[in-house]
């Protein structure tokens, strides 16, 4: 593939060009239409402007491919998915272009860019066994099969991360593939399966860490557990089948998420660039907080998004995502809090929330998770988590940050912060 078409698919009836991806030289060209110019928005902000000419990613991460359309792609489970059935069709993967990805997936994406032309598989929903696709998934994941089932890889095939998942589209008790547009009277939901290493009630686990979530306040979709055990979440990438344009933050700033490189701190200034908002700088903070508080140390850079509000025209912070359990790499955090990743404490978070201007409404933040924390074992009981799972995550250090006992000599309230590092109680 040597050129592609870029569209915006808000409405996806009525896509509008934004531009033409091309190669030359073996070097990947964006750029941008003319109408697109005096009407749209830069779809990303600093390695996208809008302006005219021809314009080359210099990162070198992606293949030379501009991050946002890397969002485009899937990384992970979906990838594997993805090369199966390239091969499946007598194509060799590594013989391809990331623009040959673009149109293999062409309008089947996640978020509201498309590419045409689209050369990839197409053809109306499947109908879903959660089971059997579980079951497929698993086997896959470990090795033991080359066998995909067709709805599987319909779901699962655009999806990024290292997890097993599946795009699905829910109507009572029906359930089909959901990779492109959402049949009529559907709900577009991500559904998470078991990859090995996991705990037996992941499911489980995360519905539980969503639950507390939304009562700590974290602006999370909805979510719940399909079949007592399949963790499903909203897509927050359409409503009422109105697709939403969503950036990473690793593919906005050019980072790669599989680097440890960045601080919270990082976040918290793109976040004000981007948004210019104080109250998405408070969400950015209070899911660091939840992160920090629940073990999470999977707060990468894609773990974190942006998405586009076409109605009030402007960036905000995306819901929560992958708020899980998770040991990260070596046991610390991928983003780091005020240069700490081993053991963030409260004195971290005051420090980078003093450096921010938010000390008081980062103190209140603390208190609202503290309390839900507090209340942990009854979240994991309602979702059905085994005791020995239980015991598990409170072992590995999760509630660490609010455990009792723990030194109490300096006021939260007012932010005067000690030279070491104490943490603090919260009632």
């Amino acid at each position: 593939m040597k050129s592609l078409d870029v569209l915006l698919a808000t409405n996806p009836e009525q896509p509008q060009t934004i531009g033409r991806l091309f190669i030359q030289n073996r070097q990947i060209f964006f750029e941008y239409n003319t109408e697109w110019l005096s009407e749209g928005f830069s779809v990303s902000p600093y390695s996208l402007p809008l302006s005219s000419g021809l314009i080359k990613d210099d990162s070198g991460i992606w293949q030379g491919l501009h991050g946002v359309f890397n969002d485009s792609l899937p990384d992970g489970w979906g990838l594997l998915l993805m090369d199966r059935e390239m091969r499946k069709a007598g194509i060799n993967p590594r013989n391809i272009t990331p623009l040959d990805r673009l149109a293999w997936l062409g309008h089947r994406t996640m978020g509201a860019l498309v590419y045409e032309p689209s050369d990839g598989p197409s053809g109306d929903p499947l109908m879903v066994d959660l089971h059997s696709m579980a079951n497929n998934a698993q086997q896959l994941f470990a090795g033991t099969s080359e066998t995909v089932l067709p709805e599987l890889f319909r779901a699962g095939g655009s999806p990024g991360g290292a997890r097993p998942k599946a795009l699905i589209a829910i109507n009572g008790d029906l359930i089909t593939t959901a990779d492109g547009d959402i049949p009529t009277g559907y709900t577009p939901w991500l559904v998470k399966f078991n990859a090995k290493g996991d705990f037996k009630d992941a499911g489980k686990i995360e519905f539980a860490y969503s639950q507390m979530a939304k009562d700590a306040g974290i602006d999370m979709p909805e979510t719940q557990l399909l079949e007592g055990e399949y963790f499903a979440v909203r897509r927050f990438d359409r409503v009422n089948n109105q697709r939403i344009h969503v950036h990473t933050l690793g593919n906005l700033i050019a980072s790669d998420f599989r680097i440890p490189s960045l601080d919270y701190a990082d976040l918290f200034k793109v976040v004000l660039d981007i948004t210019k908002s104080r109250v998405e700088l408070l969400k950015a903070f209070h899911q660091m907080i939840f992160n920090i508080a629940t073990h999470n140390r999977d707060d990468h850079s894609k773990n974190f998004a942006f998405i586009w509000n076409a109605v009030l025209k402007k960036w905000q912070l995306s819901p929560a995502y992958d708020l899980m359990y998770n040991d990260g790499v070596y046991g610390e955090h991928t983003m780091t809090v005020n240069g700490e990743g081993k053991k963030p404490s409260v004195f971290d978070i005051l420090a980078l929330a003093r450096t921010f201007d938010v000390v008081n409404e980062v103190s209140q933040l603390l208190n609202e998770t503290g309390n839900v924390i507090a209340k942990a074992d009854d979240y994991f009981h309602e979702a059905g988590v085994s005791p020995d799972s239980i015991k598990q995550l409170k072992h590995a250090g999760f509630g660490e940050l609010f455990k009792p006992g723990l030194s109490d000599d300096f006021d939260i309230g007012r932010g005067e912060l000690p030279d070491d590092k104490p943490r603090r109680k919260f009632d």
